[in-house]
């Protein structure tokens, strides 16, 4: 009886299975993750099948015109037609999409044209929503009909951060040319430029305190520069024009007089900007500041200051992000102090 399960008395039809390989210690994480792949390749193809069709809340808006005929202003409270992974994660799901590539006409253009049109800012009021992108231009949308209303020019590298001082209607925008632009929100014309202390780079973070009516600007260069709004027109205009022109004195011979210099610097001409104009005005600015050595924190961070972000309360307390992986928190006093 014992012979019949000996493996040389198998049937023909039967092979005998193979010796047992000793198996790896990580074989088993292998086999899991397999095992996974294979799974979330089954639901990819299983949701590939079903009828997914594109409803008007998720095409893209030409920026330039009307919306197409039969669409409509999505409402909050209507249910989609289709739910897919790619734009429904629990309850979020998108409402409209709005496209700076389409209102640039680039969108055949190739990556690069895409690049350019990258949207890397965002703000909002009650009107508008405000988009800053990669060529240093800012979209102005509606938020009743998302249609494009104007394309603000001004900044000659790319538009990395927005903030809004609600009170004044105010839209502050931060720039890789080292340059801050106010806006007036209602009007959309630029009010005044702020220039960043020396060498700053690009300024790649904003926050506005309400309470200090200050402006407060992170740097590239890992310095934290604090704008004094309220008091901005405290310095006169003439020593804001020296001290623009000796910053900008290493690009000349000496020969030329500053203050000639910076005050055709500071009357560019009047130029129209819509989102038809394909030279891409700079917008006027009527005012030129300057944000000066004593309101500057050197070396806030070891890296980037990416984000900042203000606690608001009785005292007031900012936080700072940087590229050196830390996060830090300030008092307001001139400048900022740990």
């Amino acid at each position: 009886m014992a012979d019949r399960y000996h493996p040389t008395s198998l049937p023909s039809s039967a092979s005998a299975s193979p010796p047992v390989q000793p198996r790896p210690a990580h074989a088993g994480v292998g086999n899991n993750f397999q095992a996974k792949l294979q799974q979330l390749q089954l639901e990819q193809k299983l949701y590939s099948q079903r009828d997914i069709r594109r409803t008007p809340s998720q095409s893209s808006v030409n920026s330039t015109s009307m919306l197409p005929t039969g669409s409509h202003t999505p409402q909050l409270g209507s249910q989609p037609q289709s739910t897919t992974l790619l734009n429904q994660t629990g309850h979020v799901r998108c409402l409209q999409t709005l496209s700076q590539l389409l209102a640039s006409g680039q969108e055949s253009d190739g990556d690069e044209a895409k690049d350019s049109a990258s949207a890397l800012a965002l703000a909002l009021n009650d009107k508008y929503v405000f988009s800053g992108s990669q060529r240093g231009h800012i979209y102005v949308w509606s938020r009743e009909t998302f249609r494009l209303e104007r394309v603000l020019y001004g900044h000659t590298a790319g538009c990395l951060a927005l903030e809004l001082d609600a009170g004044r209607g105010v839209l502050f925008s931060g720039g890789g040319d080292g340059k801050v632009r106010a806006w007036d929100v209602h009007a959309l014309r630029c009010l005044y430029v702020v220039h960043a202390g020396v060498n700053s780079g690009a300024i790649l973070s904003l926050a506005y305190s309400a309470a200090r009516d200050a402006l407060i600007l992170g740097c590239q260069n890992t310095s934290i520069q604090v704008f004094d709004v309220a008091n901005k027109d405290a310095v006169d205009r003439e020593q804001r024009a020296k001290e623009m022109a000796a910053r900008r004195s290493r690009f000349f011979d000496g020969s030329t007089d500053p203050i000639s210099v910076c005050a055709s610097y500071m009357t560019a001409p009047s130029r129209p900007s819509s989102p038809t104009d394909s030279a891409e005005p700079e917008e006027p600015a009527e005012e030129h500041y300057v944000v000066f050595e004593r309101t500057i924190t050197q070396y806030a961070h070891s890296g980037y200051v990416y984000s900042l972000l203000l606690s608001g309360g009785e005292e007031e307390r900012l936080f700072s992000a940087g590229s050196d992986g830390s996060i830090h928190v300030w008092r307001l006093a001139n400048g900022v102090e740990l």
